[in-house]
């Protein structure tokens, strides 16, 4: 009975620190979106007023 609470316990965290990991991720994917977003949006400002 213990080695199944602990065995229960044990699973529960990793699937926490799954979670947690995953939300770091996607985090950091939608950092990395937003920055590359605005760097092409400046850099079609820079071209466009280059051309202007």
């Amino acid at each position: 009975m213990l080695d199944q609470e602990f065995e229960h316990f044990d699973v529960r965290a990793i699937t926490r620190h799954e979670l947690a990991r995953q939300v770091h991720y996607a985090r950091n994917m939608l950092f990395a979106a937003s920055a590359a977003s605005l760097t092409i949006l400046g850099a079609g400002a820079f071209f466009l007023s280059l051309l202007l």
